[in-house]
């Protein structure tokens, strides 16, 4: 059987590791927007999501001042929140395309969500 470029198992010779790169960015993005918003709709501080994600490389240091804006624990929560955001959107692009989990959209977003929910539940 011959495989063509238009086949669902048309097989690239590479991983295209930029555009996993830069979806792991957006889905940090749009993660962030909705932790943030969801925590100051429900009359938590703004600051807080940061300061738990900024503790994962500062300690639990940031938390003396709760309601204080700083601004090296900010650039510190985002830093780690973007990498980790990147790494895991790698891990889950080398998974997608070692078991050729790409061949339909459907089954791509299923493995996915799978993804996102094994990453997300160890934090609750």
């Amino acid at each position: 059987m011959e495989l063509h470029k238009g086949s669902p198992h048309f097989k690239w010779q590479a991983l295209f590791w930029p555009a996993a790169a830069i979806s792991g960015i957006a889905a940090g993005i749009v993660f962030a927007a909705l932790a943030l918003t969801a925590v100051w709709s429900a009359g938590g501080s703004f600051w807080g999501p940061l300061r738990v994600v900024a503790a994962i490389a500062m300690g639990i240091d940031v938390f003396v001042q709760p309601t204080a804006y700083n601004l090296a624990m900010t650039f510190m929560a985002l830093s780690v929140h973007f990498m980790l955001s990147v790494g895991f959107a790698l891990i889950l692009a080398a998974i997608i395309f070692a078991f050729n989990f790409d061949s339909s959209v459907g089954i791509a977003l299923a493995v996915g969500g799978v993804f996102g929910v094994l990453v997300y539940l160890p934090k609750r």
